[in-house]
């Protein structure tokens, strides 16, 4: 058997392979005599693999030993913590202890008051040190820890700017030779570019996970990255929600009489999840520090002064909001937060009550499973809130009296532009407050069947976009005209309005424009005017498919289901309704940006042309036929600079350039925006990181994205395609599974050069 590498995917194989075995039966030790003698067999859990794996990979690198100091970032109540005290002469554990909100059960304060409380066996309480810290910001000199680990935390972090800082951070205290391991969420599949639940969740792609984590660090991989899974591991996939329903429903069944129930209650294998449109499961990642450090350039990825202010404003708040100086013996100043939490009242009523049973706190799932469960909206939340709706309108207030006649108002409108049997289904849709970033709030009306991305976080309260979101909010103001064309839910449309913007949303989806309505009129956004048609260059009747998120004009590519829809001409349709100026607009039309930029030409060709947010898809673009380079070449001839989103960043980008991924979000303008704070505008790319990119992206999980690079990548110049990491890709691809990814490559053989044949 060959040996086990430390980078890797969660594999059920992984659990009898010799090379960890032994570690997930040491540090499980706790639970063998709770399960039968073939453990781990049958009862195969990642989080129990994630915590092997990041012992392992610390003692077989040469990090642990008796004189190692070991770091934990996010590390909550992880066995690792009390594990490790075993073998290192100090364990430091941080993470956001103090005022941990939803997360208490994760990261409750009796780690900071007395750690032994919550943990699962005997370890040294001499060799732990529990500090309250947020990871972005690790207050300790640089090259001190000889290891750090990190496991099923760094994908809760907010957004990939916040990942990026933690992971710079983690290289910077790390010793030189010392090992850094870290496990978080990868995506096995998902929609095109899909991130997860940001705010919430992120899955991450091979490509995120290099430049978010591998690169941010300066760390280089111990051994290279392993990212198949073995048909037996996929087949133990399982619906993520459904799982969380039966777990909670048999912890509940226990009554409390298992300190085990927590664990023993999922159902086994526990591995590989679906939610949302996508499949996902744990990777593992072990770097080193070495004498190239930093092994790529990393500075964008350390946190701001911004960012460092915001985190002590943040941990100073949590002392006014404790009492500052309160002696610590205080109970008073640890209010519990939920009936039944293991930690509530006093420090002598904690013990008194859980004197004996060998552990205070079951062991919590600390993976995305509870996070995605919740993002779907807690049951018992939905109907208090359904009923308090119910007994409000009941009392029929003038207020609630107007709001259902706009309602109806506009729900009527809708439905004379909506095809032939197309109703409103009022009991099919549900409003859910959202509050963004900028401290911004407004109500969006949701199908209650949805279940893509974008809806499952605003479900949850946030939005799908929020750099996005932040971006746009940075470029306009009260008073401003926004045009969001695709406005699907109205992330854009809704947070512009609530901002005092006057806003026009396109939509071609029936369902989409009518939910739209039905939000404009929830919040009193009389400034929010919804079309539902198609954008184009033509007024005509066209064909849509609608398709959540990733809606598009009709396409044989495809052969999705489709309806009839009118088709507007922006210049048209603004002039109409004496729209000008406009501050800002937002095109993702899957596809269809160049038809929809012809339409608008009047608009875009001035010298005071709107700053303009799009989405540059070359797998949508090519249900057209067409590329990314005529859709940037199209804003080109108009006079706008094309720049790459990045966070906390914008890198230029033209026609002439090869796009190194199948998509992007793009800013152009015509001149620098006034306003634009914490955002820096860069270099181009050199070659090396097209090539990483194109890399990442044509190993991406999605086999879309690897078809459609091997065969945009046709449009190479030579020089790039001689690039060794390019050479290697593409021969790498000519191997790939996918029978249309190689038929995709068959341009390749048709060169001349002769690094191609």
């Amino acid at each position: 058997m060959s040996s086990l590498p430390f980078n890797k995917l969660c594999e059920i194989e992984d659990f009898s392979h010799p090379d960890l075995l032994p570690t997930i039966l040491d540090v499980c030790a706790h639970k063998l005599p709770h399960y039968s003698a073939d453990f781990p067999r049958g009862n195969e859990h990642r989080k129990d693999w994630e915590v092997a794996m990041a012992a392992r990979s610390l003692r077989a690198c040469g990090a642990l030993h008796p004189d190692a100091v070991i770091l934990g970032v996010a590390a909550g109540t992880e066995d690792t913590l009390f594990y490790l005290t075993r073998f290192a002469r100090q364990v430091f554990a941080t993470d956001r202890y103090f005022g941990a909100g939803e997360w208490q059960t994760l990261a409750p304060l009796a780690m900071l008051v007395e750690p032994g409380v919550v943990s699962p066996y005997e370890y040294d309480p001499n060799r732990l040190v529990v500090q309250h810290m947020d990871g972005r910001s690790l207050r300790y000199p640089d090259n001190f820890f000889d290891g750090i680990f990190s496991s099923g935390s760094i994908e809760h972090f907010n957004e990939f700017t916040d990942v990026a800082n933690a992971a710079y951070e983690m290289g910077r205290v790390l010793k030189p030779g010392g090992v850094l391991t870290l496990s978080t969420e990868m995506q096995l599949s998902g929609p095109p570019g899909g991130i997860g639940w940001p705010g919430l969740t992120l899955l991450f792609s091979r490509e995120n996970l290099q430049r978010y984590i591998i690169d941010a660090s300066g760390l280089e991989l111990v051994d290279d990255l392993q990212v198949d899974v073995s048909p037996a591991t996929l087949e133990t996939q399982r619906h993520l929600t459904q799982a969380i329903i039966d777990h909670d429903v048999r912890v509940k069944a226990l009554g409390g009489t298992d300190p085990f129930a927590d664990h023993s209650s999922w159902d086994f294998p526990h591995l590989v999840l679906l939610q949302g449109g996508y499949v996902f499961t744990s990777v593992q990642l072990t770097l080193r520090k070495t004498e190239s450090y930093p092994s790529a350039r990393n500075e964008w990825a350390r946190p701001t002064t911004d960012t460092l202010a915001d985190i002590s404003r943040y941990n100073r708040s949590l002392l006014t909001r404790r009492g500052a100086g309160a002696p610590a013996e205080e109970p008073a100043a640890v209010a519990p937060e939920a009936a039944g939490d293991p930690l509530a009242g006093t420090w002598e009523e904690i013990e008194a009550a859980n004197r004996g049973r060998g552990r205070l706190l079951a062991r919590h799932e600390h993976t995305v499973a509870v996070a995605a469960a919740e993002a779907q909206g807690r049951r018992e939340e939905i109907d208090h809130h359904l009923a308090e709706l119910d007994r409000t309108s009941r009392e029929g207030t003038a207020h609630i009296d107007r709001l259902l006649a706009e309602i109806t108002g506009h729900l009527s409108a809708a439905a004379e532009l909506a095809p032939e049997g197309a109703g409103t289904r009022d009991d099919e849709m549900a409003v859910h407050p959202v509050v963004i970033a900028e401290g911004l709030r407004f109500d969006v009306a949701i199908d209650t069947a949805m279940d893509d991305p974008v809806a499952a976080v605003l479900k949850r309260g946030a939005v799908f976009d929020p750099t996005l979101v932040s971006l746009m909010l940075q470029l306009v103001g009260p008073g401003d005209r926004v045009v969001d064309l695709g406005a699907h839910l109205g992330t854009f449309a809704l947070a512009a309005a609530a901002a005092g913007c006057h806003v026009l949303a396109i939509e071609a989806s029936p369902r989409n424009a009518e939910l739209l309505h039905a939000s404009a009129a929830a919040n009193g956004f009389f400034d929010l005017r919804v079309i539902h048609a198609v954008a184009g260059d033509e007024p005509v009747t066209v064909r849509f498919s609608a398709n959540g998120p990733w809606g598009h004009v009709a396409s044989e590519v495809t052969n999705l289901p489709s309806v009839e829809v009118p088709a507007v001409t922006l210049d048209e349709l603004l002039a109409e309704m004496g729209w000008s100026p406009i501050a800002f607009v937002k095109l993702d039309v899957e596809g269809s940006e160049i038809r929809v930029i012809r339409s608008m030409r009047k608009l875009l060709e001035g010298p005071d042309a709107p700053p303009l947010l799009f989405e540059s898809n070359g797998y949508t673009l090519d249900f057209f036929g067409l590329t990314p380079n005529e859709l940037l070449g199209a804003l080109e001839e108009l006079g706008y600079t094309n720049h790459m989103i990045e966070p906390g960043r914008l890198v230029p980008i033209s026609a002439a350039d090869l796009q190194p991924q199948t998509m992007l979000d793009c800013l152009a303008f015509k001149q620098p925006p006034a306003g634009l704070s914490g955002w820096r505008v860069e270099p181009p790319m050199t070659v090396q990181e097209q090539v990483e990119r194109i890399q990442a992206d044509c190993r991406h999980f999605n086999v879309n994205h690897r078809r459609y690079m091997a065969a945009y990548l046709s449009h190479a110049k030579p020089a790039l395609l001689a690039e060794p990491g390019v050479v290697e890709i593409l021969d790498e691809l000519a191997r790939d599974t996918d029978d249309a990814t190689r038929a995709a490559l068959a341009w390749k053989a048709t060169r001349e050069s002769p690094v191609l044949q």
